[in-house]
């Protein structure tokens, strides 16, 4: 519920801070919309990577971020470009928020729930031609449209 949060109040400020550039204004509605769709549960997971070897110097753990297995990768780059945008703002305006710890990337599966009633695009196609037709049926993605990836 945090990271959509932050994401919500950061894509309001980024849009606030190009008021007269129309493509930067497009460019944030449509990763609004994104991030509305996804909600709490289509953001990625962190948690801290506890192997000794991997402490900082700083003595934190980094994070191990994984996405959602069902959700479009192109998702989660939108979201990713939108974090560094978010650091870049708060660097240029000088509050620019600590990072404490390194976040990689992983492979692994997110144990989060399915998001259900999605727009398909949102979805990782591959998910969605792998359901049985009783879990398209539950999961219920959306024909709503959504920007084009």
């Amino acid at each position: 519920m945090q990271k959509h949060s932050a994401r919500k109040r950061a894509i309001m400020e980024l849009l606030d801070a190009s008021p007269e550039d129309p493509v930067e204004q497009r460019k944030w509605r449509t990763v609004q919309e994104v991030n509305e769709a996804l909600g709490n549960e289509g953001q990625s997971s962190e948690e801290s990577d506890r192997e000794p070897s991997k402490r900082l110097p700083n003595y934190a753990f980094p994070l191990k971020v994984t996405r959602p297995h069902y959700r479009h990768p192109i998702a989660g780059e939108l979201l990713d470009d939108l974090d560094r945008s978010i650091d870049m703002l708060r660097q240029i305006s000088g509050t620019r928020r600590v990072h404490h710890r390194l976040r990689t990337r992983t492979t692994d599966i997110s144990t989060n729930s399915i998001k259900c009633g999605l727009p398909k695009s949102l979805y990782e196609p591959q998910f969605l031609s792998g359901l049985t037709p009783f879990q398209r049926n539950r999961v219920k993605p959306s024909d709503t449209a959504t920007p084009r990836f």
